[in-house]
């Protein structure tokens, strides 16, 4: 999404760690006394232990999120359906998700293959006769991605050793039913 060295990469990764801190406080008395206490015992830390204190903290704090694995694929296909208009856009997704795979290799693993290969269809979508199948292709293809780049789907993304598990499963879904049909 975002060059590792940006300022607006920077302030994302603040903005996500800010909203975990919330949730893990959300409800507790003088919730912004102890908001801003964490933030303090959080500076203190070294890289490592603060490594490992991100990588933690979403387990510990409260999801508030009503929205449902579907709803998320229907604006992922909505939002792809718009995109195929869009070379800039459609390369600004493929970058971050090439950026998801090189940040997230270990936990993306199992689907680099068909995240590549969704990836290649994104960027060269078929010169086949039927132009809207392949168009279709394009979408579906299109709309995995997105939803892989979203990390608020139906498991938060940031969740260690399972927020990624539904994004596998759509792209193993998508890949199969686009490149078996084709087989």
């Amino acid at each position: 999404m975002f060059s590792n060295h940006s300022t607006d990469a920077h302030h994302y990764e603040r903005l996500k760690e800010r909203l975990a801190l919330y949730r893990l406080v959300f409800g507790q008395p003088r919730q912004q006394d102890l908001l801003e206490q964490l933030e303090r015992k959080i500076e203190e830390l070294d890289a490592d232990q603060r490594h490992h204190y991100r990588a933690s903290l979403p387990t510990y704090t409260l999801d508030l999120s009503p929205i449902e694995a579907s709803h998320v694929m229907k604006e992922a296909r909505r939002e792809a359906a718009e995109l195929v208009e869009s070379p800039s856009e459609i390369a600004r997704l493929l970058q971050a998700v090439q950026e998801m795979l090189a940040t997230r290799a270990r936990e993306l693993a199992p689907v680099r293959r068909q995240v590549e290969e969704l990836s290649e269809l994104v960027r060269h979508p078929g010169t086949g006769s039927g132009g809207a199948p392949e168009l279709e292709r394009m979408r579906e293809a299109l709309a995995a991605l997105l939803y892989l780049r979203n990390p608020y789907d139906a498991e938060f993304d940031h969740y260690p050793a399972m927020g990624l598990e539904d994004d596998l499963q759509v792209v193993q879904e998508t890949h199969a039913r686009l490149f078996t049909q084709r087989a």
